[in-house]
């Protein structure tokens, strides 16, 4: 699980984000979807997230992003099928008002 991707988030209402990633292991891109634990619909603050692999074997998690100046942080944990806990860290930035363009990197 531990692999250098992208992801490219569309901006939801209600605080979601759907995400399409990829990453050096996958091959392709897969699904990724996050929603604001507290429903606020700015882009700052923490997530709960699912993925689903090559496998169609979906994997949990959480988020949080903040911001400084036009730069996007976020860091993510992912419970594997190890029963593991991955942890990754993304820097990103926005386009448009729609989208989130994020690299990210294992901890």
């Amino acid at each position: 699980m531990a692999a250098i991707g992208i992801v490219v988030y569309h901006i939801e209402d209600e605080g979601c984000l759907n995400g399409t990633f990829a990453n050096k292991e996958a091959g392709t891109f897969y699904n990724e979807i996050a929603r604001k634990s507290d429903g606020k619909e700015t882009l700052e603050g923490d997530y709960i997230c699912a993925y689903i692999d090559a496998n169609d074997k979906v994997y949990t998690g959480t988020m949080t992003i903040s911001k400084q100046d036009e730069i996007y942080h976020l860091t993510q944990y992912v419970h594997c099928k190890n029963g593991e806990i991955a942890s990754f860290q993304g820097m990103g930035l926005k386009s448009g008002a729609n989208q989130l363009a994020v690299s990210y990197l294992p901890e």
